[in-house]
């Protein structure tokens, strides 16, 4: 994915802004994982708290 995201770049992009380019969108993946993993759990705590109030 983030392969092809840098290949729809201008041929006009430098070698260092398709670096940087490739840097941003792993960052923005990372955040990305980390809050679904985090919905993940607020997910399951609510359904925890549900089937133990029966």
């Amino acid at each position: 994915m983030i392969e092809s995201l840098i290949a729809s770049l201008s041929d006009e992009a430098s070698e260092k802004d398709r670096h940087l380019f490739k840097l941003a969108l792993r960052q923005l993946v990372k955040i990305a994982k980390a809050e679904q993993v985090q919905a993940i759990e607020e997910d399951f705590d609510a359904v925890y708290k549900v089937l133990s109030l029966r």
